[in-house]
């Protein structure tokens, strides 16, 4: 067995996962004491992984449902069939596995007299990710191969210096003619000489190609993750960098999908934070689809998004933004939950129908902030439904050497474990429906109330309700009903009002039969303000309750807004709590409206929905709607 592998990462998908078991493997593959679950105990054997996961309408699906994968990153012969078991034990159903070029082909190939080469792969090293895959798949998790180097940092002992095979840095073997010292600045020049060396590249081609065709008939994979993190060296950080790193993925995604058709492609920008996507062409793989965009998130998230924003900057999405800081900087992490959101939320909005997962997260031992970017980051992840695995072992994981947890090991398990916090209910309306709203993301039919079907429709990107008459609301809902519930939701209304207000609404507990809800809505007003306030309908009457909240004066035409409500039980009472804020701003760190509703309140379970109401008088108007999330709490 060779120590951490980091060139081709396999991405496990587990329906119940862990971490692996050789310390000596490396970051992401230690070992845990065998029989210890997520609370200390041992969780059931689970089914293997059967079924083919695929990428589409902003999810992952298997079986025609939405699945959220979760886990951990780990490495080809790190881990043990035991390891995969305990994995499954914690609750996580997610690995991503690096797979690692630099021990998959150890020697040169040999040129031949016609100009081709004959490439020599090790043997044993494919025997070993086969039966790690065999492994994950007998143990219920699912595999995604993806491209990742090898790095002593990273606790790959054997690893050559450039984290690739050492042969690829002498002159013989690019076609710049170029031995690269094994410097800093050697390193610098062979990433940046990559994008323009044609026989490196090649090199790359076969090396991707040859491990599909040997994994592709295994039971269990997910897909294939094309490269980790591009780097690009010294190029500029511009949308014509961006797109020739993307333009050269995908025609690499388009050789594994003929090697193998039915599995997900995973892909990135550049480095690991998704620069230059809110400027890069992805019509090629919205063509080619079935396929995922992989960002990391080690986001500092004390301001912004980590990304300039300013679409009339040169530099708009090509650079960190301001203040941007990196959780291994010289600083303590000092982030929230709303800074990962933020980060996250911007980077899904460029991507329309093409799913987002977070491939990687952690933090440095020594940061002093380490617990809260933990527990910052998880909160994020899981309250958007992303996919997403987490660093294991190493520095920057949350498993010690010794094969204990470090102090916020637990968050993770938790967060493994939280599977009932996962979304039941989630719309991206990148269909076409007339006369209604359809099926929704998550597989629910959307039933509409109050008006004709003609005033409901989604055009492609978004659900539309028209307003043609001042006061008569119009409503969809899903039978997906919750208790205690948040919904999170994107809208915007086609123009201002002139007289009073127009309110887009979060839909809690409704009964179908009794005619029985809560509302939380965000209105725009005439006066140009943005108002958040609730209702509450009883037996035919819908009244206001609590007291409405004013967001300032920043209601406007076409414009998107975010509002995230809360319908929660408190003893015996319903506690409903909102907030709402413009598109590309940071999510407010404190609820706007919140009101404790102790007079017959509503505790039973209900249906979520989506409502618009125009109290304006000078109608029509149609609000939009895009991007839904509901979750229990």
């Amino acid at each position: 067995m060779r120590g951490l592998r980091a060139s081709f990462a396999l991405v496990v998908l587990l329906v119940a996962a862990g971490l692996p078991s050789s310390a000596a493997r490396g970051e992401g593959s230690a070992q845990l004491a065998a029989g210890r679950g997520v609370n200390g105990s041992m969780g059931g054997r689970q089914a293997p992984a059967t079924g083919q996961v695929t990428a589409h309408d902003g999810s992952f699906w298997l079986g025609g449902k939405p699945i959220l994968l979760r886990g951990i990153k780990v490495t080809v012969g790190g881990q043990s069939l035991a390891d995969f078991q305990r994995f499954a034990s914690w609750g996580a159903n997610f690995v991503r596995m690096r797979v690692q070029w630099a021990f998959l082909e150890p020697d040169p190939p040999v040129k031949n007299r016609d100009g081709t080469w004959t490439h020599t792969y090790d043997a044993s090293y494919v025997d070993e990710v086969v039966q790690s895959i065999a492994w994950a798949q007998q143990s219920g998790l699912y595999v995604m191969v993806s491209s990742h180097k090898c790095g002593v940092d990273e606790g790959d002992e054997s690893c050559p210096y450039f984290g690739f095979p050492g042969w690829l840095y002498q002159a013989g073997y690019n076609s710049h003619g170029v031995t690269y010292p094994e410097t800093d600045d050697g390193k610098l020049q062979a990433q940046t000489d990559f994008w323009s060396d044609s026989l490196r590249q090649q090199f790359y081609r076969d090396m991707f190609g040859y491990m599909v065709r040997q994994i592709d008939g295994e039971d269990g994979i997910v897909g294939y993750e094309l490269m980790n993190e591009p780097q690009i060296g010294t190029l500029d950080n511009s949308h014509t960098t961006t797109q020739m790193v993307l333009d050269w993925q995908l025609s690499l995604a388009k050789m594994a999908r003929n090697i193998d058709p039915a599995r997900v492609i995973t892909f990135t920008t550049r480095s690991g934070d998704a620069m230059g996507l809110p400027m890069a062409d992805l019509s090629g793989w919205n063509a080619l689809g079935n396929v995922a965009l992989d960002v990391h998130d080690y986001h500092g998230a004390r301001w912004g998004s980590g990304m300039n924003m300013n679409n009339q900057s040169a530099d708009y999405g090509e650079v960190s933004g301001v203040l941007a800081n990196h959780v291994t900087g010289d600083t303590a992490y000092l982030g929230t939950v709303f800074g990962h959101v933020n980060f996250l939320q911007v980077r899904r909005s460029f991507l329309g129908d093409i799913p987002m997962w977070v491939g990687e997260m952690g933090d440095s031992d020594v940061d002093p902030g380490v617990t809260v970017y933990f527990a910052t980051v998880l909160a994020a992840v899981n309250s958007l439904g992303l996919t997403w695995t987490v660093d294991g072992g190493g520095a920057q994981g949350f498993i010690n050497a010794d094969d204990t947890l470090k102090p916020w090991g637990q968050l993770v398990l938790d967060a493994l474990a939280d599977g009932g916090h996962s979304p039941v209910a989630t719309d991206n309306f990148t269909r076409s429906v007339a006369n209604g709203w359809g099926t929704a993301s998550s597989g629910q039919a959307w039933t509409t109330v109050g008006g004709p079907a003609s005033d409901y429709a989604v055009n492609g990107s978004v659900g539309t309700m028209n307003l043609p008459t001042t006061n008569s609301p119009r409503m969809a809902y899903l039978g997906a009903p919750l208790t205690d519930q948040e919904v999170l939701v994107r809208f915007s209304v086609d123009r201002a009002p002139s007289t009073m207000r127009v309110i887009a609404q979060a839909v809690g507990r409704y009964d179908p039969t009794a005619k029985s809800f809560y509302t939380i809505g965000a209105g725009l007003v005439w006066d140009g303000s943005v108002r958040i306030n609730a209702t509450k309908r009883v037996g035919g009457s819908e009244t206001i309750v609590g007291t409405e909240a004013s967001l300032g004066k920043i209601a406007a035409s076409g414009t998107w807004y975010w509002l995230r409500a809360q319908f929660v039980n408190e003893g015996a009472s319903v506690r409903l709590k909102a907030r709402a804020w413009k598109d590309g701003s940071s999510e407010p760190p404190t609820w706007q409206f919140s009101y404790l509703d102790s007079t017959n309140p509503l505790t039973g379970a209900g249906d979520p929905g989506l409502r618009t109401m125009p109290w304006a008088t000078d109608v029509p108007f149609v609000l939009s709607f895009d991007d839904l999330t509901d979750k229990p709490i």
